[in-house]
């Protein structure tokens, strides 16, 4: 068994609830390459120096813009910063979906992003850009699937192009811990990963015995979808929003205010 049998080759349906969360990333995110301030200070709540009022809807909204706008040096570019948290999503975040359920990844995804927003309001003001306070979650069930397959493929396992990404990928998450948002995310998945951890192991078993998989409750599943899809939506509304200009920048400080 290889990693893209876990990503995409075996029969365990479509990670639908990392893959609306990828779209949101994208949805939310390109409108910033067409008029940057624009959307910066109606979708997120900051643009270079200049900061827009945080509204309520920003909690769910400004997780899914990304970069900042500003020209180099600033950092992160959106495309850096959309590509890691995407890729994340893809090759971590949907790995652990197909092998655990939608149901338990959409309660892991949503808690973390709920215990970010908590983090963010009362160190920022609730003033955060960007999906890394999700795409971190998934980061333990990553390195559990490749000390799986390393304990029985060895090296060889690298022959698979998935595994070729997730490993440095992996890396590459490992080392942003440096950065504390992501190590708060990285620890609010301690719990899960310790509950699921064995379950998680079991499914592997069973997915290369070609036995049936514990993916969680039916019901359990469905409104995890439902969870993102209604994500999507809410995000969605908001986006025709600032297109519609129904809501509009207003900055609060900057270097012309």
């Amino acid at each position: 068994m290889q990693s893209r049998d876990l990503l995409y080759r075996a029969r365990l349906g479509i990670p639908w609830v990392t893959l609306l969360l990828v779209i949101t990333c994208f949805m939310i995110t390109l409108p910033l390459y067409v008029d940057p301030r624009r959307f910066y200070l109606t979708l997120g709540v900051s643009f270079c120096e200049e900061d827009g009022i945080v509204h309520w809807w920003h909690y769910l909204v400004a997780h899914f813009v990304h970069g900042t706008g500003c020209p180099f040096p600033a950092f992160p570019p959106i495309g850096l910063h959309i590509g890691i948290n995407v890729a994340l999503f893809v090759f971590q975040g949907m790995l652990a979906e197909r092998v655990l359920g939608a149901g338990r990844i959409a309660l892991l995804t949503f808690t973390a992003l709920a215990v970010q927003n908590v983090i963010e309001y009362f160190l920022i003001g609730g003033r955060g850009h960007g999906a890394s306070g999700m795409t971190w979650s998934y980061l333990l069930f990553s390195l559990q699937w490749l000390h799986w397959a390393f304990r029985r493929e060895r090296w060889r396992m690298m022959k698979d192009w998935v595994t070729a990404v997730l490993v440095p990928l992996s890396l590459l998450a490992i080392v942003g811990l440096v950065k504390h948002w992501h190590l708060w995310n990285l620890l609010v998945s301690v719990p899960f990963f310790l509950v699921w951890r064995k379950t998680f192991a079991a499914n592997l078993e069973a997915l290369a015995a070609g036995r049936p998989l514990d993916r969680g409750a039916p019901r359990a599943n469905a409104a995890g979808v439902a969870a993102a899809a209604g994500l999507w939506a809410f995000n969605a509304y908001f986006l025709i929003a600032a297109i519609a200009g129904w809501i509009q920048p207003v900055v609060v400080t900057g270097p012309d205010v």
